[in-house]
């Protein structure tokens, strides 16, 4: 699944991710503990992404740079489906869609199809 959703940005495809790590997560399942490092791996490794290439496109100037704004984008889009099934405060992603968000709306420069996925658990 970790292939999955690191290779796929379609939102049907993300959410569908998202609803099977729910589900083999419960308790029920005995592999219930191992689902939860791999879904704890992958949000560790989607989360830097996604901080890293916030914080190249908040500190540009002018036209964001193409291959930022996809990865913005890209990573913003796993992480709102899987925000949709998990508890994700540990990684504290707030204050960085809060940030992108801010500056859209005082300045124009992030495009809506980063600040759309930015507020994390809206559906579109």
């Amino acid at each position: 699944m970790r292939e999955v959703l690191q290779k796929h940005t379609d939102r049907e495809v993300l959410e569908t991710c998202s609803r099977a790590y729910y589900t083999l997560s419960h308790e029920d399942y005995n592999i219930h503990s191992r689902v939860d490092i791999a879904r704890s791996q992958l949000l560790d490794s989607l989360v830097t992404v996604f901080t890293h290439s916030t914080e190249d496109l908040l500190h540009e100037t002018g036209e964001p740079d193409e291959d930022t704004l996809y990865t913005v984008t890209t990573s913003l889009k796993r992480i709102s489906a899987l925000y949709n099934a998990h508890d994700l405060t540990k990684w504290e992603l707030f204050d960085h869609c809060y940030r992108l968000v801010e500056r859209g709306f005082e300045s124009g420069e992030i495009p809506e199809q980063v600040q759309r996925p930015s507020k994390l658990g809206e559906t579109s």
